[in-house]
């Protein structure tokens, strides 16, 4: 019994926090090149890297439809991939369990 009230005192102050204001849309404050080239170089770094595809099937996989001609830059040694169209994103492996992450 002790435990359950703890749990609703807690959740009573930890709730509102979480949930934010009220009757307001969230909106992106970001670029959408930044994410569009974020994910583009995520995928192809785990295309490289997890799934160990070679470069130029990766490349046909993580075709830029919303971006056309971008730079690829792939470091093998440091296990990165870098996106670039005006501006810039890199993914880097980080291990076979955790996979590829944004840097």
């Amino acid at each position: 019994m002790k435990h359950l009230i703890l749990a609703l005192i807690i959740s009573a102050f930890t709730l509102p926090a979480v949930s934010g204001p009220k009757n307001r849309p969230r909106k992106y404050k970001g670029n959408i090149i930044q994410l569009a080239l974020g994910w583009h170089a995520k995928e192809m770094c785990s295309c490289l890297f997890v799934v160990g595809q070679d470069e130029e099937y990766c490349k046909q996989y993580v075709s830029l439809k919303q971006v056309p001609n971008p730079i690829w830059t792939l470091d093998k040694e440091k296990k990165t991939v870098k996106v670039k169209f005006i501006k810039e994103r890199e993914a880097w492996h980080v291990s076979e369990r955790k996979g590829c992450v944004l840097l």
